[in-house]
């Protein structure tokens, strides 16, 4: 066989490659995600957000956050409350190295009896969050 007739099966084995092991960073995020926030692990937290390409828009705060050091100082405020998050609904969609997640999670937070209801967005390329979008859940 030809060297040059093999590139192309080449080509798609490292393309199927890149684009499982990307199915497999995307698919766990979520988990990762809340794992660390509940744990309080701010590094880990932070790790999960892309280093350049933000759009954050957190459940507890107004403003529109577009950098990794602004996701940390929101992060060191959001973690000192010790919130424990739980996913109540979660609807997923992978397309090839782009993952879309969505849904509603809780929070209990330290020195509230209720937990808060919120909506949530995700989009996540190779493992990290380039777009998230959180907000209170209105009342029906």
């Amino acid at each position: 066989m030809d060297l040059l007739a093999t590139v192309p099966f080449l080509v798609l084995f490292l393309f199927v490659a890149a684009a499982t092991e990307s199915w497999r960073r995307n698919t766990a995020f979520l988990g990762r995600w809340v794992g660390a926030v509940n744990s309080g692990d701010i590094k880990t937290v932070c790790r999960l957000y892309h280093l350049r390409s933000i759009s954050f828009l957190p459940t507890f705060c107004g403003q529109h956050i577009k950098t990794h050091e602004g996701v940390l100082m929101y992060m060191i405020h959001f973690l000192a409350k010790r919130p424990q998050c739980r996913v109540v609904e979660e609807v997923h969609h992978n397309f090839l190295f782009i993952f879309v997640t969505s849904g509603i999670y809780e929070f209990k937070v330290e020195g509230s009896d209720h937990p808060l209801v919120a909506r949530f967005s995700f989009v996540v390329v190779f493992g990290r969050a380039i777009q998230h979008h959180s907000s209170v859940k209105p009342p029906l």
